[in-house]
């Protein structure tokens, strides 16, 4: 039958085999969590711990709370700061007018390749916030026609 040796060299061999496992990286990750991997029960918990990083159910997605939309305030700012770089340079393409906007102490803090995927909405935001401003000027204008009696108010109507 063989000695003692001989016959844990075959089991080691066969265990490599049909696991195509490597007996060192069991012993790296038993040393990484500081246990024993010949005592069996902690053997156990090294199984236990390498299984819940390998296949346990770990929360997807932002932590709660976190603030990952930009309000309309910010967005409008945004879309001001956009209109006034394009203003200077006509030419300008987003991502340039990004890098620029996030030099703005507002967005010093945000990427600018995060600042250009915005800028859509934040256009459609800044829009939306100057037609809302004409409205309210108009109105404004309506009730108290004595104030604009100046002819250069009229160059601020819209279509």
């Amino acid at each position: 039958m063989g000695d003692r040796k001989t016959i844990h060299k075959r089991l080691n061999r066969a265990r490599q085999q049909y696991y195509r496992c490597d007996p060192e990286s069991v012993a790296r990750a038993a040393q990484h969590f500081k246990l024993d991997p010949n005592d069996a029960r902690q053997r156990d918990e090294l199984l236990s711990k390498l299984a819940d990083v390998v296949f346990g159910s770990a929360k997807r997605g932002r932590r709660r709370g976190s603030k990952t939309a930009w309000g309309v305030g910010r967005l409008t700012l945004l879309g001001t700061l956009y209109y006034a770089e394009q203003y200077e340079n006509p030419k300008l393409t987003d991502a340039e007018a990004a890098r620029l906007i996030s030099r703005h102490r507002e967005f010093k803090h945000d990427d600018p390749d995060q600042i250009r995927q915005r800028l859509p909405v934040a256009r459609e935001a800044y829009s939306e916030w100057t037609f809302e401003a004409m409205d309210a000027y108009h109105d404004y204008k309506a009730e108290h026609p004595d104030e604009f009696e100046d002819a250069d108010a009229e160059e601020w109507d819209y279509p």
